[in-house]
């Protein structure tokens, strides 16, 4: 696998998709300026003000949340901190934390255990120094070193690109302009369907920039570990085992792109999970994958 190729490709998907999503965001406020309608003589200029608004203060709003930095995250997820004093079990999983955070060239997070039976990890924070990582029990019993070690450059890779930093702008874009369709929609209820459309289609075009995200924390992973066989053999363990990546024991939303894998069954199959099919993240690191999942208990 060339990874450095594979990184690239992510990166122009991505760049590719952040710019669509700026279309669809700026579209109806350009629309609006081409064309002589207004809605009770509010014209376009005060359009794109208060879009720029609303999206302002929902960001700051959504950023306030993760002031606390990845502890209150991981907390919330009912992780259980195992740094400051760990079991003799769980130095293995220490000493990788610090290998990749050596390969990668990142401060050295903290470690949470969270109680699920899924096999996940999670990486949460506003910046890599007050980010913390957790893994789920049954990750830590079924993964192998090599593919512990995949997860956990995954993790870092997306900690080392502020993946949760730009997703919280994303967040930030699509609840200031839900709030702006709804004022709009109480003004002109004709205008409603239309906002509820471009609120999809921008909620759409932001789930294929956070799977590029993927994607190249991925191809990252393998650059950090000099193995893609490592996340690839971690994915194909997921997709094979009773439990999948699921964490549903708390089906907590706020933040699920933050994780390796989905984390939650409601996002499995639906059209604007951030999360790539198993299948795709797995070909593009194993060309030669028969399709397979293996047995796992």
């Amino acid at each position: 696998m060339n990874f450095f190729a594979h990184q690239d490709r992510a990166r122009r998907g991505s760049r590719y998709y952040t710019l669509l999503t700026s279309v669809i965001v700026l579209g109806p406020a350009l629309l609006w300026g081409l064309s002589t309608e207004t809605i009770d003589d509010v014209g376009w200029a005060e359009i794109c003000v208060a879009m720029l608004l609303f999206i302002s203060v929902s960001y700051w709003f959504l950023n306030r949340k993760l002031k606390d930095g990845g502890s209150a995250i991981a907390e919330q997820y009912g992780g259980y901190l195992i740094s400051l004093d760990p079991h003799e079990n769980d130095r293995w999983l220490l000493d990788i934390v610090e290998e990749m955070a050596i390969a990668s060239g990142s401060p050295v997070p903290m470690v949470y255990l969270l109680d699920a039976d899924g096999i996940n990890a999670f990486a949460a924070g506003r910046t890599p120094q007050d980010s913390v990582m957790g893994v789920t029990y049954g990750a830590a019993a079924i993964l192998d070193r090599e593919e512990m070690q995949g997860v956990i450059a995954h993790l870092f890779s997306a900690t080392h690109s502020n993946d949760m930093r730009l997703d919280t702008r994303m967040k930030g874009v699509h609840l200031g302009s839900g709030l702006l369709v709804l004022i709009i929609g109480l003004s002109s209820a004709s205008l409603l369907p239309v906002g509820l459309g471009w609120i999809f289609l921008m909620f759409l075009a932001m789930s294929r920039v956070r799977r590029q995200r993927k994607y190249l924390a991925d191809a990252a992973a393998a650059q950090f570990t000099r193995n893609p066989q490592s996340v690839a053999s971690a994915l194909r363990k997921i997709g094979g085992h009773e439990y999948g990546a699921l964490i549903g024991y708390r089906d907590k939303e706020d933040c699920p792109q933050m994780f390796f894998a989905t984390p939650f069954k409601n996002l499995e199959q639906r059209l604007d999970s951030p999360y790539p099919p198993l299948e795709k993240r797995i070909w593009r690191l194993d060309p030669d994958w028969d399709g397979e999942y293996p047995e796992v208990p």
